[in-house]
């Protein structure tokens, strides 16, 4: 509400904040213009200002400046290190990424190698029951053998041992001569 003086014959009008003229009925723009459409009871204001005399900031936060600036913070040492971190942050992630591969590339290598081994003793097990196999057969055949020596009479049993140690008699004589060979 203006206050009025009246000094003799001259009123002074004693506007308040944000408002001038003889009669206070003119705003006062801090920044922008006053609305004629309005009959210039506010302001159209710029885009980064607010309020009825444009006097506040249209965006709040921590990156914007205060009132009459209103403009987001940006300054360059601030800028570099947001790129720093970021750069930081990249390389760490490639670092964690090449431990990674290279860990999976190693479980994949030893279970190569655990797969072979497997496949190698399943393998040498098989080779192994067949040799049992063999041993056992002959085993049986041996035993049969010497059932049916068993009914040799003594002197076909003789004659067989004396066939045998004339064979015998005989590798060894080829060994001894092998030796000069």
């Amino acid at each position: 509400m203006p206050l009025y003086w009246t000094f003799f014959w001259f009123t002074i009008c004693i506007c308040d904040g944000g408002w001038k003229g003889d009669y206070c009925n003119d705003i006062i723009c801090q920044h922008g213009y006053p609305d004629i459409e309005n009959k210039s009871e506010s302001c159209v204001c710029p885009a980064r200002f607010t309020g009825t005399h444009c006097d506040r900031c249209s965006q709040k936060g921590p990156k914007i400046r205060p009132y009459p600036e209103c403009n987001i913070d940006v300054l360059k040492s601030k800028a570099r290190q947001q790129r720093q971190e970021a750069e930081t942050q990249f390389r760490l992630r490639l670092r964690i990424m090449g431990a990674a591969s290279f860990l999976l590339f190693l479980l994949l290598i030893t279970m190569v190698f655990f797969n072979r081994r497997r496949i190698y003793k399943k393998k040498r097990s098989e080779l192994e029951n067949l040799r049992q196999r063999e041993y056992e057969n002959r085993k049986l055949i041996l035993e049969k053998a010497a059932l049916s020596t068993e009914c040799f009479n003594v002197e076909q049993r003789e004659q067989s041992e004396e066939g045998d140690r004339k064979r015998r008699e005989h590798k060894k004589t080829n060994r001894r001569l092998s030796f000069f060979l």
